[in-house]
């Protein structure tokens, strides 16, 4: 699934549903653009490739489960790997959850594969 906003300064975040808008948004660069991936299809995947135009390596992390986290500087952005505390499955333990996250000047990507609470918080706050 994914799940994009948008804001330019002093207005409320609203949400992008249609692709074209979303690559329109990123180019034009007027506002900051959240894009949250979370268990992506192949075909939302594109969005890393085709909008964004990250670098193969730094995708190639952000698919793959990484047990530490990572920055790298790719000079118009940066790309982290974070990661988390959730309950677990049985009572008294704890799971970790993997945040991969793309930082430019008006944009931000966020990749996750569990649901992360955190997350949908903040995107209740921005709208």
């Amino acid at each position: 699934m994914i799940t994009s906003l948008f804001a330019k300064a002093g207005e409320r975040a609203r949400k992008v549903e249609d692709p074209a808008e979303l690559a329109r948004l990123h180019t034009e660069a007027q506002g900051v653009l959240w894009v949250d991936l979370f268990q992506p299809t192949p075909e939302e995947m594109k969005v890393l490739s085709d909008v964004f135009r990250f670098h193969h390596l730094a995708i190639d992390d952000c698919v793959a489960e990484s047990n530490h986290p990572k920055v790298n500087d790719y000079g118009e952005y940066i790309y982290l790997v974070m990661h988390g505390a959730a309950p677990g499955a049985k009572r008294g333990t704890f799971e970790t959850q993997e945040l991969d996250l793309f930082c430019g000047r008006t944009f931000f990507v966020t990749y996750r594969s569990a649901g992360i609470r955190a997350i949908e918080e903040v995107r209740k706050r921005c709208l």
